[in-house]
C-alpha cells in the first residue's frame, strides 16, 4: 500500500492521522511517514488497513472534538499538524543547519512584529 493510497484512504474513512493509527496499534508518526513515502507500512498494517477500507465510512472511531473548533489560523497550524510533508521538512531542518538557523531568524523576525 503506498503513501497516496494510505492518504486516500484515511481520507475516505473520514480520520484524521492520529485516529487511523490508534485504530491499527500505529504511532501516528508512523502513519505521517507512510503518507509521505518516507517508509512503508508492515504487511500486519496493511492488512489492518485494508480491512478498515473494506468496513468504510465509520470504521475508525474519531476523537471527540472541542464544541467550539479553533477558527482562523489556529484551525490552520492544527490541520498542518497531519499534513505528511511536515516529516520531511522536519527531516530537512534536522539535517541542514543552515536551514535551521535562516528558519530560526525568519521565526524571531516574525515574532518581533517585522515580515
Amino acid at each position: 500500500m503506498t503513501g497516496p493510497e494510505i492518504a486516500a484512504l484515511r481520507k475516505r474513512l473520514g480520520c484524521g492521522v492520529r485516529d487511523l493509527a490508534l485504530a491499527i496499534g500505529a504511532e501516528p508518526n508512523d502513519l505521517v511517514a507512510w503518507e509521505s513515502g518516507e517508509r512503508f507500512p508492515t504487511k500486519r498494517h496493511v492488512d489492518q488497513l485494508q480491512a478498515l477500507g473494506e468496513r468504510g465510512p465509520g470504521a475508525v472511531p474519531t476523537r471527540r472534538r472541542s464544541p467550539a473548533p479553533p477558527s482562523g489560523d489556529a484551525a490552520g497550524a492544527l490541520d498542518r499538524l497531519e499534513d505528511p510533508r511536515l516529516a520531511k521538512v522536519l527531516r530537512r531542518l534536522c539535517e541542514d543547519p543552515e536551514l535551521f538557523a535562516e528558519v530560526v531568524a525568519l521565526v524571531e523576525r516574525r515574532r518581533d512584529g517585522a515580515t
